[in-house]
């Protein structure tokens, strides 16, 4: 797994342990109840979506399993908030090109934060790995 995907909860929940999404999702990275049932250790049986060591263990299996699925970073981390059915959708449908996916795909749930949410993670990465270029 790249190092780099412990940004990710930046932009799920800024970091934010207890983060709760009208969606239903929880913790600093953002599961659902069906989610946290197949990726989670103890397979969700105990709530620990907001133990923020556990549900790191559960995400690192989400996106082990969607790069398996999915065969590249860019379209596993998209899957995180479109869903690997959804990303799976768009390659079936333009291709595997990611960049052609963001920009011609038209699945009716592939909207602003599906499109943008690789951008956000690239961005989240990128001032983390130099703060003092971007926040002085």
């Amino acid at each position: 797994m790249p190092e780099d995907l412990a940004y990710l909860p930046h932009v799920e929940s800024s970091f934010q342990p207890s983060a709760k999404s009208s969606a239903g999702a929880v913790g600093m990275w953002q599961f659902t109840k069906g989610a946290a049932k197949t990726f989670m250790p103890a397979g969700g049986r105990v709530d620990q979506r907001l133990d923020p060591f556990t549900f790191a263990i559960g995400a690192a299996h989400y996106l082990s399993y969607a790069y398996s699925k999915l065969g590249d970073w860019p379209a596993a981390i998209t899957s995180y908030n479109h869903g690997i059915g959804g990303m799976k959708r768009a390659q079936n449908q333009v291709g595997r090109d990611f960049v052609r996916i963001v920009d011609t795909y038209d699945g009716p749930a592939f909207g602003f934060a599906s499109r943008n949410y690789y951008a956000q993670f690239l961005a989240a990465r990128e001032i983390a790995s130099n703060p003092i270029q971007y926040l002085p």
